[in-house]
């Protein structure tokens, strides 16, 4: 199962990579959001409670028109694994797949974002589908006034939605 999901990962970051240059160039001439663009982890501003801090985390927003974000994420974490991980949502509160790669299943999860103001976005991440859906984490996307730094507020729950299981990572991204 793996192998399938991987290989239809590879797939959709083809293809979506490819449909991405032409819109990456349509988005920069429109005036996107400032959360379009090319993130990179800043572990020292950082503070990873729930796990080490990766080696490297880059992640690239892309504005397709009519509030559509495309989000994609290479992760290599501590012991040296690469991850990549992807999603296209609307800030509209509604479930969109989340494709991890080397998971056992696609989509791997389910992610809603809901806009609270210009520069502020909170998400939640779920497992599973209907009553055997799972809250996994909730988070808050903080853009700075200057449009320069993303800060992620990541707070994983526990067994039930009602409460956090641990501390909130906080992770803070350089605009490059």
């Amino acid at each position: 199962m793996r192998n399938v999901a991987a290989r239809v990962l590879a797939g959709a970051l083809l293809v979506l990579g490819t449909a991405a240059i032409g819109a990456s160039a349509v988005s920069a001439q429109s005036g996107s959001t400032p959360l379009v663009g090319t993130w990179k982890f800043n572990a020292q501003k950082s503070k990873m409670q729930n796990s080490l801090p990766p080696r490297s985390m880059t992640r690239v927003y892309q504005d397709r028109g009519g509030g559509v974000l495309i989000m994609q994420q290479e992760l290599v974490d501590a012991a040296g694994w690469k991850t990549v991980s992807m999603y296209v949502a609307k800030e509209d509160g509604a479930d969109y797949p989340l494709v991890v790669s080397g998971a056992d299943s696609i989509p791997a999860g389910w992610i809603a974002f809901k806009r609270v103001d210009a520069v502020t976005t909170e998400q939640v991440e779920r497992t599973g589908t209907g009553t055997e859906s799972r809250v996994r984490s909730r988070a808050t996307r903080k853009l700075s006034a200057d449009g320069r730094t993303l800060t992620l507020t990541v707070t994983p729950m526990g067994g039930d939605a009602a409460g956090p299981s641990r501390d909130a990572d906080v992770m803070v991204f350089d605009k490059q």
